[in-house]
């Protein structure tokens, strides 16, 4: 997870990325590894894999704000 936070500190998202997609194979049920890894891929401009980890999130913990939150990202992104 630090190793992914040093890489969102440095602007490389899609290393972001790859770190988060390692750490959730450590611990798979934390919600908030899938919101940081589809933000990642948010800032990568992969929209679409980063809704298909949202999506995953919401099916695990679906009142968690953060979630939607990134989902308006998204979708204010698509509407550009």
């Amino acid at each position: 997870i630090l190793a992914a936070e040093a890489q969102t500190a440095m602007r490389q998202y899609s290393a972001c990325a790859v770190e988060y997609q390692k750490a959730i194979r450590f611990n798979n049920q934390d919600t908030m590894l899938y919101v940081a890894m589809a933000r990642c891929y948010r800032r990568s401009g992969s929209l679409d894999a980063a809704l298909s980890l949202l999506r995953q999130a919401a099916v695990r913990e679906s009142g968690n704000a953060a979630i939607y939150k990134e989902l308006g990202a998204i979708y204010q992104l698509k509407s550009m």
